[in-house]
Parts: C-alpha cells; structure tokens; sequence
C-alpha cells in the first residue's frame, strides 16, 4: 500500500508538469537534425562567433588545441610551438579574451 501512496503522489506531482511541458516553446519547437561531414578532436566547444574549437593531433602525432569554422574550413592551430600536449580548448566566457586549455 505505501508503495501505491507513493505513485499516486509521483503521479499528482508529474502530470503538471507534462501539461506544462506542452506550453514549453523548446518542447514544441520544430527543429532539423543536420549531418556535420567534419570530424572534430575531442571535446570541441563552440566560440562567441560561432567557430569550433577542438583538439585533435598534428602531423608529429601531438595534440594541439585547433579552431575552425563549422564546415572545417580555415583551421588554424593556436598551440603549435607551445609545450606539448595542449588539449580541452573553451573560450572564456563573458570577456572571451581567452581560450582556457590544459597543458
């Protein structure tokens, strides 16, 4: 029986909650997946500008910290020449005057 309470009581809680869900615009929102043909390094993250930065390997194998636009197009390495490895790129928030990386 408390088993039973405790479900009923779930349920009164949830169901608000779905009916507001309906009302939500990001539940309702059409949207489109698109397939990205570029592979980005790990763990990319985006810029205020819309570019992506990731960290993938250089042709010496070393992982380096990468920004480029979505469709991959002008990638620019931001750590080549720095000490090694440089990987987990994300621009500082707010300010955006930085790109935080481990090195």
């Amino acid at each position: 029986m408390p088993r039973l309470v405790a479900l009923l009581g779930a349920l009164v809680v949830a169901w608000p909650l779905a009916a507001r869900a309906g009302q939500n615009r990001y539940f309702n929102a059409a949207f489109t997946v698109t397939d990205n043909t570029v592979t980005f390094g790990q763990a990319p993250s985006w810029t205020h500008d819309g570019r992506v930065l990731s960290s993938r390997k250089d042709d010496a194998g070393v992982a380096q910290v990468y920004v480029s636009d979505l469709d991959g197009a002008n990638e620019t390495c931001l750590t080549c020449g720095l000490p090694d490895p440089n990987r987990y790129p994300l621009e500082r928030p707010k300010k955006r005057d930085w790109i935080l990386f481990c090195s």
